[in-house]
């Protein structure tokens, strides 16, 4: 049997940074990204990307620490659409609550909050 699109159930360790998946740990089920801190000896984050968050952390996307827990792994064969039109884009960063992606050169980075307490803000670019 071939299932569509190619998920599966996964401990959130078994994960590769880079690799989408839903994370169930709050009251909302969001879309996450596992990635790395490289600052932290290469510890395992979670980049909670939406489309709500958990009320408590606010707007935009967020980091978060590692988790033992189960997740619906998406993998990393994905595409990310940015938009063609002039209005999607600027050359100043949005408010921190606005989600954004950065471009450098044929690099794409989303930035997300890593503030520890609810109203901190500690912005951070996360590699896509």
């Amino acid at each position: 049997m071939k299932i569509e699109p190619n998920i599966k159930m996964s401990r959130f360790a078994k994960l590769k940074a880079g690799d989408l998946l839903i994370c169930f740990d709050y009251e909302v089920p969001c879309l996450a990204m596992k990635g790395v801190d490289p600052e932290m000896d290469g510890d395992a984050i979670i980049l909670l990307l939406g489309p709500q968050l958990p009320m408590e952390m606010g707007n935009g996307p967020r980091v978060i620490g590692e988790r033992n827990s189960s997740v619906v792994a998406l993998g990393n064969d994905f595409v990310l659409r940015l938009p063609s039109r002039p209005e999607g884009w600027t050359n100043q960063p949005p408010p921190s609550d606005t989600a954004c992606v950065l471009l450098l050169d044929d690099k794409a980075y989303i930035r997300a909050n890593f503030g520890s307490r609810p109203g901190e803000v500690k912005m951070c670019p996360d590699y896509a």
